[in-house]
């Protein structure tokens, strides 16, 4: 079977799969019968269905009774489905190099979709923030000693809008500690990064339920997940989940320094936790 999408991302990441082809409702399979193996389904009722069928339409917050319950396979699968993309890329796996001796610098990065109405208004000067604040590395939050030397962990130069080339994209993720970016926005990559790194989604007024969607992919694989909600400006009526959000920029780099303290404390767990999910049970 062969078939041709008009985004570039997708032809790069359907050469990933040498042996089946990625299929998607678009394709119509070429009016061929399969019998399928394995199926990944992301849900029914619309083009923005998701995991577990939960919906834009159908807000939930994580202690909703139908938050999503990720079991052992599906964690193990997308792993696997992740760190083989990496593979064909020429990519390390992301469990090469244990995160707790990691000899690369890392970065935080925050990312923005140029052209685009869903964009957080002010990142040059979150960025600018983030740089004034960890321009040492990272330091304890009560003595100001540092724990970690720039030469481990720096703010990415650029606000980034995810490259048309996959390869790109993938690498830059897998040296990212902390991923900032509105719903949306390049997100996704998050599959690229290691165990254990951090992803913070920037949300609208209102538009904290969007954060079901990331969560769950960021649970699944095995990142630190949280999520900022902009409570200031407008918002007497419902989320906009197309508009801009305003950062309380202070605010949120204090979180920033709160979640890579964390993250340090966390990543040998992280790690380990990993490894016990794809090794075979005995």
């Amino acid at each position: 079977m062969s078939y041709t999408h008009k985004r570039i991302a997708y032809d790069q990441l359907q050469s990933t799969f040498s042996v089946l082809p990625l299929l998607t409702p678009r394709t119509w399979f070429n009016n061929e019968w399969l019998l399928i193996k394995h199926l990944i389904h992301p849900g029914t009722g619309g083009h923005r269905a998701f995991v577990n069928e939960l919906y834009y339409w159908h807000p939930m917050r994580s202690d909703h009774p139908r938050w999503p319950y990720l079991d052992r396979q599906q964690q193990k699968y997308f792993f696997a489905y992740s760190d083989h993309i990496l593979k064909k890329l020429n990519l390390s796996s992301k469990l090469d190099v244990p995160s707790t001796t990691t000899t690369g610098v890392e970065y935080i990065v925050v990312i923005n979709r140029a052209r685009s109405s869903r964009r957080i208004t002010n990142a040059e000067e979150l960025l600018k923030k983030l740089k004034v604040r960890f321009k040492n590395g990272l330091n304890t939050t009560n003595t100001g000693q540092a724990i970690e030397l720039p030469s481990k962990l720096r703010v990415y130069p650029t606000v980034y809008d995810f490259s048309r080339d996959m390869h790109a994209s993938a690498k830059l993720m897998r040296q990212t500690r902390l991923l900032i970016g509105v719903h949306g926005a390049g997100l996704g990559n998050m599959m690229f990064m290691r165990p254990g790194a951090i992803m913070l989604e920037v949300s609208g007024i209102r538009c904290d339920y969007l954060s079901v969607h990331f969560g769950t992919l960021a649970r699944m694989n095995q990142l630190i997940f949280r999520e900022w909600v902009q409570t200031n400006g407008f918002g007497t009526g419902s989320c906009r989940k197309e508009g801009a959000v305003q950062l309380n920029i202070d605010e949120v780099v204090d979180l920033c320094d709160d979640l890579l303290q964390t993250e340090l404390a966390q990543r040998e767990a992280a790690y380990q936790q990993t490894i016990r999910l794809i090794q075979p049970k005995h």
